[in-house]
């Protein structure tokens, strides 16, 4: 038997996978008329769910509007109370026609990673006239951002507007990626890395050839450009989407946590998401992990795009440097003008994806901030909540869902657009899920922790692939303070490390992730808890200045030890 194994892979945030933990699916809902106000009267035989295209029965129905929330009599059960959505427990009704609610809370979220100054600047202006002018006597705000700036809920009107005038942004990528030659835009990145699309890469090759370092005109050196250039631009681009994935994940994970703090106040909940958007594509799982997360809190989320009536300046702007021989080569100068509405599409399609999913408003293509804040600092006249019992099959794929009405009407329909069908009592897999978010979290932290001792050295080696540097990391673990459980008398263990280079402003640019499974016998576990165990591993980068960090995890206790 071998007694420790190792494996390595690019490092990559642990997805968030919904846990459904109950067969009732929820579908809020708002009707809108060509006016943007919501419909009202509306009854449950009005509407038709299908998911994945078959229709469901509805077993549940509610209507909805600032302060009550009145339950359809078939969905009433004995002693006056009503079976609640989420749980299926019982709570009692106040009254005939629901239970009123108390006052409104709301968060105002100023999304800073993504969001560049000027944006932030005219954001924080419609900000404070939306705090002094829109707000009622017992309305609460919360302020959060993604950079950690928080003011709790409170009606002080002064502190709120100290608050936003103190804020700046924490851009975490750069629109032209790693600068350089070829560039290679964050959006050209993912096309590349997730996509595979062959324009993108094409666009990147063809200004590659043309990179004023080119040097030898020969055919044999074209050739050997051409091979090099294809590994440099799929690594820069792999480089590119890494920082901007791991951002984007960022910001996901302080969303969800703004809106647990929501959840649990006790009144109408309202989350005003501000941002100038960004890239969310292969975080699906996230996106529709906070849509539930928000419907089963009653919380609706109004999105404003900071950046306002966007124009997108053909091709590269007058201020960006162009390191090319000669002009900018036709196939990047068409890539970069024919996908400007597509990146601006995917940086704004989690905010689209939540105001709709959850009743809300997307203020967009609109200067007016100011009008934005006021238009959406409002919770829809009435909404409507759906219900029905999924199907048998959980089988952990993303369903579709469509909501319509039987009587075709000139109306907008908000719902959520579908749900992850895992299989009902997953929750025991908590824990470890709570793990890996732990660690994500420390991988692009700046604390330090030593739960048990490890420490990290490093060499820099050239790298195969030109223009890039190798470093080789090695992390030293002491395991004699860790619990190795026995069993099938083997001492069984398991190690998670991750080692990442941080530039300057606390971007991940490369990260590596290795596992080490162990089932020794006693002399083996004996002689690693006296000397501790070594684990090597490669990462390559550009040349600069990084941050190197390492963090190592196991697994019986969840105990992390971090090394800087």
């Amino acid at each position: 038997m071998q007694e420790v194994r190792t494996s390595a892979k690019p490092y990559a945030p642990a997805p968030v996978a919904l846990r459904v933990e109950t067969d009732l699916i929820e579908v809020g809902v708002v009707v809108r008329g060509h006016d943007g106000h919501a419909i009202s009267g509306l009854k449950r035989e009005d509407f038709v769910v299908t998911d994945q295209g078959s229709s469901r029965e509805l077993t549940y129905f509610a209507v909805e509007t600032p302060g009550v929330r009145s339950v359809n009599p078939q969905t009433a059960v004995s002693g006056g109370a009503v079976a609640s959505p989420q749980t299926g427990a019982t709570v009692e009704q106040t009254g005939p026609t629901g239970v009123a609610a108390q006052r409104r809370f709301i968060i105002l979220y100023f999304e800073d990673f993504g969001t560049n100054s000027g944006d932030l600047k005219r954001a924080q202006i419609a900000g404070r006239r939306f705090i002094n002018e829109g707000l009622d006597d017992s309305d609460r705000v919360a302020m959060f951002s993604t950079s950690g700036d928080f003011v709790d809920y409170t009606g002080d009107k002064a502190r709120l507007v100290a608050a936003i005038d103190k804020m700046n942004a924490h851009p975490k990528f750069s629109e032209v990626g790693l600068g350089g030659c070829p560039r290679i835009s964050p959006y050209q990145a993912y096309q590349i890395s997730v996509m595979s699309d062959p324009s993108a890469i094409d666009a990147a090759m063809q200004e590659a050839g043309k990179c004023a370092s080119s040097g030898d005109d020969s055919d044999y050196a074209a050739s050997t450009r051409s091979a090099v250039a294809t590994q440099g631009i799929q690594a820069q681009a792999e480089i590119t989407w890494g920082q901007v994935r791991i951002a984007s994940q960022a910001i996901l994970d302080a969303i969800g946590r703004a809106m647990r703090s929501l959840q649990a106040m006790p009144g109408r909940h309202l989350f005003l998401l501000v941002s100038s958007g960004f890239n969310s594509g292969t975080l699906e799982r996230e996106r529709d992990q906070l849509i539930s997360q928000a419907l089963r809190a009653g919380i609706v989320i109004n999105s404003v795009d900071a950046k306002g009536l966007y124009t997108q300046v053909p091709g590269r702007g007058p201020n960006e440097e162009i390191n090319t021989v000669g002009a900018l080569p036709v196939q990047t100068f068409r890539f970069e003008t024919s996908s400007a509405g597509g990146a601006a599409f995917a940086n704004n399609q989690l905010m689209s994806d939540l105001a709709q999913a959850t009743g809300g408003l997307f203020f967009h293509n609109n200067n007016d901030l100011p009008y934005g804040f006021r238009q959406l600092g409002s919770i829809p006249e009435v909404s409507y909540a759906l219900g029905f019992r999924r199907s048998d099959a959980a089988d952990g794929k993303y369903h579709k869902l469509k909501v319509t009405l039987r009587e075709s009407k000139p109306y907008a329909i908000q719902a959520r657009p579908g749900y992850f069908a895992t299989p009902l009592g997953s929750s025991g897999k908590a824990e470890p899920f709570e793990r890996e978010r732990a660690l994500d979290r420390e991988v692009s932290g700046a604390s330090t922790l030593a739960d048990f001792a490890a420490k990290v050295a490093f060499r820099m080696e050239r790298a195969q692939t030109a223009g890039m540097v190798t470093v080789k990391a090695q992390v030293h673990v002491a395991i004699d303070n860790l619990r190795f459980p026995v069993r099938d008398e083997r001492r069984v263990q398991q190690l998670k490390l991750v080692v990442a280079l941080l530039d300057g402003s606390g971007n991940i640019v490369a990260a590596k992730e290795g596992t080490m499974d162990f089932a020794m016998a006693d002399a083996t576990y004996a002689r690693l808890s006296a000397s501790g165990i070594n684990a090597g591993l490669n990462l390559d980068v550009p040349p600069g200045k990084y941050r190197l960090r390492a963090v190592v995890q196991e697994a019986v206790d969840g105990k992390m030890a971090i090394s800087l």
